[in-house]
């Protein structure tokens, strides 16, 4: 409870520096820019590269998961259930949310960036409503992925790999229909960081300061401060046999779109 509190008084301070901000320095034009993923591929990781821009402004940069979902009011409005969190068919008041996060964006920064995992599935409803708008589209080996999520949410494997099937067929959906998307791999994030900056800047040029050298918070499996590595061998190595097993009979039937991201079937 002391914690819950104590984050909300974070939160409201922020606020405020944020309205005396606005007096003082003139709003600009911004650019939306959304960070598509599954749960566990990268996504902060991503928001902190992001976020070393001093253009980028996130709605989120104080809780512990930099979520837009997990800001004070919105997670009401976006899923008063938690049962709707992955389902497509709950229709979101994107205009409310809308408003909600741009008491949290600084808007004296060109880029008002935002991630929460389900967005994966409600792109094209966010484009609707959010112009001009930017989406990076990120993907992580799925036998990765469902290693954080074993290690913090759940036992079964099922679980991890349904919202996997689901993240696959949107984020293909996504990056085919979205006016404005790029693919970036987590391995090429941490693996390939001068091609990875490259591409970002070539998406949005108002990221060209973008630091990639820096040791980011990202929560990992190490629990500390890390400098880009890839953290996939190790998470896969803790897998079992049968757990891998499971996995891929279950991501059999999606194997051309596992594909397709650049990734293999164990």
């Amino acid at each position: 409870m002391y914690s819950l509190l104590k984050e909300k008084y974070k939160f409201l301070l922020y606020r405020k520096w944020l309205s005396l901000k606005k007096v003082v320095c003139r709003p600009v034009e911004p650019k939306y820019l959304f960070i598509l993923s599954p749960p566990y591929s990268g996504s902060t990781l991503l928001q902190q590269i992001l976020f070393s821009s001093k253009n980028v402004s996130a709605n989120n940069p104080i809780g512990k998961h930099r979520e837009g979902q997990k800001l004070p009011y919105v997670r009401k409005l976006m899923f008063p259930s938690i049962d709707y969190r992955w389902d497509s068919r709950h229709k979101m008041p994107w205009e409310d949310i809308k408003i909600e996060w741009h008491k949290y964006w600084d808007i004296t920064k060109p880029i008002l960036l935002e991630k929460s995992p389900p967005n994966t599935v409600r792109a094209l409803d966010i484009e609707n409503v959010f112009q001009p708008v930017y989406f990076i589209c990120l993907m992580r080996n799925p036998y990765a992925i469902c290693e954080g999520w074993l290690r913090r949410l759940t036992k079964n494997i099922d679980d991890p790999i349904q919202i996997i099937q689901k993240c696959l067929f949107y984020q293909r959906k996504n990056l085919d229909q979205l006016e404005n998307s790029i693919y970036l791999k987590y391995e090429d994030l941490v693996d390939k960081p001068n091609y990875s900056k490259k591409q970002i800047i070539s998406f949005l040029p108002d990221l060209v300061d973008l630091d990639f050298d820096k040791k980011f918070t990202a929560h990992n499996s190490r629990n500390k401060k890390l400098s880009l590595i890839n953290l996939n061998r190790e998470k896969i190595d803790r897998l079992s046999i049968k757990d891998i097993n499971r996995a891929t009979y279950l991501l059999r039937p999606y194997e051309s779109l596992v594909n397709s991201f650049g990734y293999e079937l164990l």
